[in-house]
């Protein structure tokens, strides 16, 4: 006997294949016993083997490192939602910078203030869509290709695109998008619209 099993659906006890001939006639290479519903091997068995697996211990080990595991992967989304949105703060104030005399014209044009706020939230709501769109996109390919270096013969895995995880970050984009703009409407409210309409001479 060289070594014993322990597995989710059954239990297979490693042997020479030398050692099994006068049993079942062949030289086989393994041969699998099915032991009656709540019987156990026996201790001995054990003793002479090479080794035992435990199914319990197993499960702990693969419990304790997918907690590890969903810890790193939350590690990763906070730093990529701050990320998000210190990139989406930036883009945001440097559009408003950029337009900051055609704002200043409307508002001397008796534009109401409300109405521009609706114009920055439809603008950064687009704005929030399309860079959340392109954020899935990349997390895809991105996560797909650190997935192909670890692909073997002996462990393979797949990764498929989830539409609900991608609505999520869509929509955090998006809200964080939304969240900017009071900020903006505060920006407008303190321009110098003198100043700014005096750049247009």
């Amino acid at each position: 006997m060289t070594g014993i099993t322990q597995g989710e659906i059954s239990r297979t006890i490693y042997l020479h294949r030398q050692d099994l001939v006068p049993v079942v006639g062949i030289e086989a290479t393994s041969v699998l016993i099915e032991l009656p519903q709540g019987a156990e091997v026996d201790s001995e068995l054990g003793e002479i083997s090479l080794g035992v697996t435990q199914k319990e211990d197993l499960i702990s080990t693969f419990e304790n490192l997918l907690e590890q595991q969903q810890g790193i992967f939350s590690s990763v989304l906070a730093l990529g939602i701050i990320i998000a949105i210190v990139v989406l703060f930036n883009t945001l104030i440097m559009n408003l910078a950029e337009r900051d005399v055609e704002i200043a014209t409307l508002r001397v044009l008796g534009a109401p203030i409300n109405k521009i706020g609706g114009m920055m939230l439809g603008e950064h709501i687009a704005i929030g869509l399309i860079g959340g769109i392109l954020a899935t996109g990349f997390t895809i390919i991105g996560t797909q290709a650190l997935v192909s270096t670890f692909i073997q013969w002996a462990f393979y895995l797949t990764v498929s695109p989830d539409f609900m995880v991608a609505a999520q970050l869509i929509g955090i984009v998006v809200f964080i998008s939304v969240m900017l703009t009071p900020f903006g409407m505060w920006r407008i409210s303190r321009l110098d619209l003198v100043e700014k309409v005096k750049d247009l001479s």
